[in-house]
This record gives C-alpha cells, structure tokens and sequence, in this order.
C-alpha cells in the first residue's frame, strides 16, 4: 500500500501538471484565436471600405488582416485594392496636372503621369484578367467536382436499384421455394399414406379392414338385450341404419371379427346400436370393443369408384350409388388420387380403374363385403 504522503504528491502532481498543460495549449491556441478574429474585422472594414470607393482605407485595411493571418482571399483582395489605388493615384496625378501652363517640363511630367496611368490601368487589368482566370479554374474544379458527384449519385442509384431488385428476386425465389416445399411435403406425405393402404390389399375383407382405423369404441354392451351403445352420436355424422363391424386387436396387432351392429337411435354425442350378428357366443361383443366401416368417415366422406357388372342383381348401379351415398359416402365415376375405396364387381381386373386404383393406393373392395355394410 501506497502513503499518504505518497499518495498526496501524486494527486497534486497530477493537478499541477493538468493545469500547465491546459495553460500551455492557451498559450499556443489564443493567439491564433486572437489573430483571427482581428483579421476578420479588418476584412469586414476593408470590404466596406472598398464598397464606399474608399481605396486607399480598403488597401491599408486589407495589409493590416493579411499581416495578421495571411489567405488567399485576403491577398487576393489586397491586390485588387493595391491595382485600384495606384490607377486612382495616378489618375489624379494626371488630373492635377492637366490646368497648369503646357511647358516642356510639364509636358514631359504629363507624359510620365500619361506612363504611369497606363502602368495602373495595364496592372489592374491584369489582375482582374488573373483573378478572372483564378476563378475560371476555380468553377472548372467546382463543375469537375459537381460531376464526380452527379456521377457517384447515378451509381449509388444504380447499386440501389440493383440491390432492391436483388432482393426482390430473392424474396420470389425465397416465396417459391417454400410453396414448392409445402407441396412436396404434401405430395410425400399423401404418397406415404397410400403406400401403407398399398400394403394392406386383399381380396378379402378382413385384410383390407385392418389397413384402416377403427371409428371407434362401444362404451357399453348388453348381450341379453341384443344392444349397444357407442361413443360417436349425431354431431359426427352417424345416422339411423349404418352398419358396423365389431372387432377387437389380438396378439400382434389383428383385428378379430366379433360381430355386426346397427345403428337404431342417435343422440348428439353417442348413439344405440342393436347386434345384428356374434360371430362367437364364447366371446361376445363386449365395451372397449371397436366398430368400423369403410362407408364411414367423423371427418370427411370416403371417396367410391364402381368397377366391372354387378353380380348382386337387387340393385343396379343407380341404385347402388344412392345406398352408398345415404350411408354417408361418396362416389365417384372415374378413379382418382383421391379415391379411397374401389368396388371391384365381375371382371374387374380388366377394368383401366382397378389398374388406376391400384397405382393411386385405393383399398380393393369386393361387392359381397360391401353389402355386408348396405344390409339389404
């Protein structure tokens, strides 16, 4: 640790040396200080002078600023000032002259004032000629100076113009990519769901049920009473007379068959089912048991294509289409990337949609598996 002693020196060392320094760039700075302003008030009196003919008082002005501070404008004014004094001392030399008596003496001091007018006027002349001249380049620099910088603003403009452009392009291409992107992702995804749907083609209908999701579960089962309540009612689309498949998952992963329900009353939020079918007595359809059916989506209406003849002669295909329709699915004539299920009748196979509808991942349906969901 430092003294105090030690301590102090250095604090009022450090004082002392500030305030030298600070008297010291006084010293070097006022008298330029000072020397300015007066020889910007002699200009200022030599200017006016000069404005009131005063020629003599504008050159005596103009010397005293140029001894303070020499410039360029002030040694040029003092120049102009000097020219206009000697031609006006001259000029009234000569005038002063002009009365007396004509003696060779005078006439000989009127040829030297004649000289010397002359010797003014040539001098003044050449000054104006010079300062005109100094100007000249001067507005010569000033227009090379005005075109750099015209010339600098029209690349900047340019550059400007070039960088909004940029980043114009930039954004669509930016823009593009991203819409391109969501739809490709779209299209991978969509392709993704129908090669699973692909693995899950059959002729038959077990095999093509357990490629779907069941629309949900039954919440309770009376098997005395032949009835069913199950968890799906009005808001999600179930109406009087659909048809369900009960099913339940067994060990790894199938779906058992256990029986068929119909839908015999609906309320908002959940719906009565009577048991149409039990596929085991031993194992009847009991709650947390799942239901299904192709002709039924809670969030959009399946998508059917009819092909071959049918073999089912109750309906024909008029018929056929109205059923499916009022069992809450959709058909269409001509298969489609959006098609989710094809109807395959006689001869099917031979049919350009039952080829499209397996390019495009629909799920094969044969008639007999339908109508177990029409009913009669």
């Amino acid at each position: 640790m430092k003294s105090p002693l030690l301590r102090g020196i250095l604090y009022y060392g450090f004082i002392f040396a500030l305030f030298f320094g600070i008297m010291a760039w006084l010293y070097t700075v006022m008298p330029e200080v000072r020397n300015y302003h007066i020889h910007k008030e002699y200009m200022d009196k030599a200017r006016e002078a000069m404005e009131k003919a005063e020629v003599e008082e504008a050159r005596r002005y103009a010397r005293l600023a140029v001894g303070y501070r020499e410039t360029h404008e002030a040694q040029r004014f003092l120049e102009e000032a000097e020219a206009k004094a000697d031609c006006m001392v001259a000029y009234r030399k000569y005038q002063q002259a002009l009365p007396g008596p004509i003696t060779p003496v005078n006439k000989k001091q009127l040829k030297k004032l004649q000289t010397e007018l002359v010797k003014a006027d040539i001098k003044e002349a050449i000054l104006w000629k010079r300062l005109l001249a100094d100007s000249a380049r001067r507005i010569d620099a000033l227009e090379e100076k005005l075109a750099a910088i015209e010339s600098h603003i029209t690349r900047c403009e340019t550059d400007t113009s070039e960088i909004f452009e940029n980043q114009r392009l930039k954004r669509i291409i930016e823009e593009t990519r991203k819409a391109h992107n969501e739809e490709i992702a779209k299209l991978e995804s969509y392709i993704g769901e129908r090669a699973s749907r692909c693995g899950g083609l059959t002729k038959k209908s077990a095999k093509t049920l357990a490629s779907l999701e069941p629309d949900g579960e039954i919440i309770r089962a009376d098997l005395d009473l032949g009835a069913a309540r199950i968890d799906l009612g009005r808001v999600n689309g179930i109406k009087k007379g659909q048809r369900f498949k009960v099913f339940r998952y067994i060990k790894g992963g199938r779906p058992k068959d256990k029986g068929m329900i119909k839908v015999i009353s609906v309320s908002d939020n959940y719906a009565f089912c009577g048991v149409l079918e039990v596929k085991d007595k031993n194992d009847p359809i009991r709650k947390s048991d799942y239901y299904i059916s192709p002709l039924f989506d809670k969030n959009e209406k399946k998508i059917f294509v009819i092909a071959g003849e049918l073999i089912n002669l109750r309906f024909n295909m008029k018929q056929l289409t109205k059923k499916i329709e009022e069992a809450g699915a959709k058909v269409e004539k001509t298969v489609t990337i959006h098609t989710d299920f094809l109807i395959a009748g006689k001869n099917a196979e031979a049919d350009e949609a039952f080829t499209k509808a397996l390019q495009f991942g629909a799920i094969i349906m044969r008639e007999k598996d339908l109508f177990e969901y029409l009913g009669d």
